[in-house]
């Protein structure tokens, strides 16, 4: 029995092009193409990939509930087995294209779906709680291209061994909150202990109980009168004087800088290094990335007090949390120190 294979691709890993190419809208090549050909040689001879999907980033999440209507038209008429999409890695557009055709087809058409991704993607948690939809941990790069496959490869023949799927930890799949019954030789208070012997002896153990660990912010105090206060504006849209002179990366950034606000009205003295975004109209238009303009024409009638003079920037492609966390700590003491009542974000 030949296991067919529906395959998703975005438009980089389809051959189409990078992210000029972020608008191609959906098409179907009856075969494996890019990862797919060396996803094809790990599934093996029993696993077949017959149609795969390539779809821009932009294309399908400006389209979403149409592209999946058509996938849906090209699969209803065969007998497919499995989907598969990605690896999508730290891709934030890509990630939310495979987690949406996943849960899309596992729900219309009762199939299983495995996916990969980095798991900061921010795809991971909103498509991880589905029974049928399995999301291998990745690197945040294409990198972990070889590893990652194989892991997709190795799960997806998990799928049709006539065995049960394992727990997350045992079969490789990123948690996804649901609980079984099982039965265990020993009792609770045994396998307590056991854990804590471990522990305590600097061995490895596995807690039975995940508790998640949430960070609280509070909110801060309304600014009690616009019109005498001072704003400032900032972005995490990678928006830098032209030629980058600060070196702040497209991903994970690991710095940010202020840049005078009153040169985004000067054509061509910016640019955008986001790295998961088409930058051509922040690139036309810096405004786009912050709202220079509007913000003069509050403070000229009034609205708002002044405007602070430079502008905050970084790029938040694939950040590390912490990184993040202590940029906002940085730039909330350098803006306190210069009297500024509210700070306006804006994102990509």
């Amino acid at each position: 029995m030949t296991i067919k294979v529906f395959y998703y691709l975005n438009q980089f890993f389809g051959g189409v092009g990078a992210e000029t190419e972020a608008d191609a809208p959906l098409q179907f090549i009856p075969k494996a193409v890019g990862p797919g050909v060396a996803l094809s040689a790990l599934l093996g001879d029993n696993f077949e990939i017959v149609l795969t999907a390539v779809c821009g980033d932009n294309y399908f999440n400006d389209n979403r509930h149409q592209v999946e209507q058509e996938i849906y038209n090209q699969l209803r008429q065969k007998d497919i087995d499995l989907v598969i999409a990605g690896p999508a890695f730290n891709a934030g557009r890509y990630g939310m294209a495979c987690g949406a055709v996943c849960q899309y087809l596992t729900r219309k058409m009762g199939l299983n779906a495995v996916t990969a991704m980095y798991a900061d993607n921010p795809a991971v948690d909103i498509f991880k709680k589905n029974q049928h939809l399995y999301i291998i941990p990745t690197g945040p790069t294409a990198k972990d291209m070889k590893t990652s496959l194989k892991k997709v490869a190795l799960l997806s023949q998990r799928l049709f061994s006539g065995q049960p799927i394992g727990p997350a930890r045992v079969e490789g799949y990123i948690p996804r909150g649901f609980r079984g019954l099982t039965f265990k030789a020993k009792s609770g208070a045994e396998r307590a202990l056991d854990m804590l012997e471990a522990k305590l002896s600097g061995m490895e153990y596995f807690s039975e109980v995940v508790i998640p660990v949430i960070e609280q912010v509070k909110a801060p105090k309304a600014i009690s009168d616009l019109k005498s206060a001072k704003i400032a504006f900032g972005t995490t849209g990678g928006l830098v004087p032209k030629g980058n002179p600060d070196h702040i990366r497209s991903e994970n950034a690991s710095n940010w800088e202020t840049y005078p606000l009153e040169l985004l009205e000067q054509p061509g003295a910016y640019e955008c290094i986001h790295g998961g975004i088409n930058p051509n109209y922040i690139n036309e238009d810096a405004n786009f990335a912050i709202p220079y303009r509007a913000a003069v024409e509050l403070e000229r009638q009034g609205l708002i007090g002044t405007i602070y003079d430079r502008f905050i920037t970084t790029a938040g492609c694939g950040g590390i949390v912490q990184t993040f966390q202590q940029f906002g700590r940085q730039i909330a003491e350098q803006l306190a120190a210069e009297g500024v009542s509210g700070f306006i974000l804006s994102t990509t």
